[in-house]
């Protein structure tokens, strides 16, 4: 199991169906959600790789001063496995050697805050909602990971 620098179109497709299959697809969402949901800055994915097949993905949005994950998803068959961890291991990494950016930010779902809390990121936000997953019973928290001080 490798993770990589998403850095070819081949690659690209294949994180981008997986994040659409286990983000959005379930929900009923069209692949345009992504869309609506990125924001402005250098976008950066990561690819969790296992014979050629994408079992994880994260994409880190950096602008400024800023550092987000935006979307990050594995997939059903392959949870409970550390790959998840290993995303965020490699993002950090990331953003420590080639940033000056102290904080990694994200806006986790509410079935997934205890996973971001395992790995050290903290609560920064009330319950927020976002008209797309409203109808869905999807609220979000803030949560910040402080890398440096």
């Amino acid at each position: 199991m490798l993770v990589a620098l998403v850095d070819n179109e081949p690659l690209r497709e294949k994180m981008e169906v997986l994040l659409y299959d286990e983000m959005w697809k379930p929900l009923g969402m069209g692949r345009e959600s992504r869309k609506a949901l990125s924001m402005e800055g250098e976008e950066i994915g990561f690819a969790c790789v296992e014979d050629e097949e994408v079992l994880g993905a994260m994409v880190l949005f950096l602008n400024g001063t800023l550092a987000e994950i935006r979307f990050a998803a594995v997939s059903a068959q392959a949870r409970n496995k550390g790959i998840g961890r290993r995303l965020w291991e490699e993002v950090a990494a990331y953003v420590e050697r080639h940033t000056g950016i102290d904080t990694v930010e994200l806006h986790s779902r509410n079935n997934a805050i205890e996973f971001w809390s395992r790995l050290g990121f903290q609560e920064a936000s009330p319950w927020l909602d976002h008209r797309l997953y409203e109808p869905h019973g999807i609220r979000f928290k803030k949560m910040k990971y402080v890398l440096r001080s």
